[in-house]
């Protein structure tokens, strides 16, 4: 069986708060399928990465980025 991509739109903006870098992945349907945040700082580092190369960064829950990073209608299920 081939593989598919289901059909996803990824929203990036600017904030103009805090400067930071918010992504919104869309459903095909125009939902928010996920979000997150980094922080300018760290996208920053994300755009120099030569190629082949890569980051990792780890947020603690609810920031930083901030909450008010994320959309007001905005949460997720936490594993406890």
């Amino acid at each position: 069986m081939p593989a598919t991509v289901l059909a996803t739109t990824v929203v990036v903006t600017r904030l103009a708060a805090s400067n930071n870098f918010q992504f919104l992945i869309q459903n095909a349907q125009g939902g928010q399928r996920l979000v997150f945040c980094l922080l300018q700082a760290d996208m920053a580092t994300a755009a120099a990465l030569g190629n082949g190369a890569s980051s990792t960064f780890t947020y603690p829950q609810d920031g930083p980025p901030g909450r008010n990073d994320f959309p007001n209608s905005y949460t997720t299920e936490t594993g406890s």
